[in-house]
């Protein structure tokens, strides 16, 4: 069994290095070991402050006008967008432990993008759409107690990715 985990890792790094040098990444991070760590962060660098993850965050506006043609949703009002933004915000400022979590959460990995969304939606959990780095959450939270027992579930769930509970 040992053998063939490590039978299988070894062709796994095989085709990852192969396909580093089809797409020319390999020759580049051979030549300029300096790009290595834009190119292949590494997680352990990974600064997580409330501030630097609020500084990136792409905040929800109100709507000036709506096309005919998309098809009509429901906005939140600015008072329950502030109101969530609000609960966002004292989270991050009081879950230090759980930024990475968080990270991983919204935008799929633990090394947060340059700009993450957020949106406040009309659904009954948070969710995220980690491919664009949208964050959506809930605007029916009254509570800031609820927002969080919510969010703090969501973040359990982060070490299985991808929907695998």
């Amino acid at each position: 069994m040992f053998l063939q985990v490590i039978g299988r890792t070894s062709h796994q790094i095989k085709q990852l290095r192969r396909g580093l040098k089809d797409t020319m990444v390999w020759p580049l991070l051979h030549a300029r070991a300096d790009v290595i760590p834009l190119v292949l962060p590494r997680e352990s660098d990974a600064l997580y402050t409330p501030q630097m993850i609020l500084e990136r965050i792409t905040w929800p506006t109100m709507r000036v006008e709506e096309d005919e043609d998309e098809e009509e949703q429901e906005e939140c009002s600015l008072e329950t967008k502030c109101r969530i933004t609000g609960y966002l915000r004292r989270f991050s400022d009081n879950a230090c432990t759980e930024l990475k979590d968080l990270m991983t959460f919204w935008a799929g990995w633990e090394i947060p993008g340059k700009e993450l969304q957020l949106q406040i939606v009309n659904s009954s959990f948070p969710k995220s759409s980690t491919c664009f780095e949208i964050l959506l959450l809930p605007g029916h939270y009254t509570d800031y107690i609820a927002f969080e027992r919510d969010i703090q579930a969501c973040l359990s769930t982060t070490y299985t990715r991808f929907g695998l509970v």
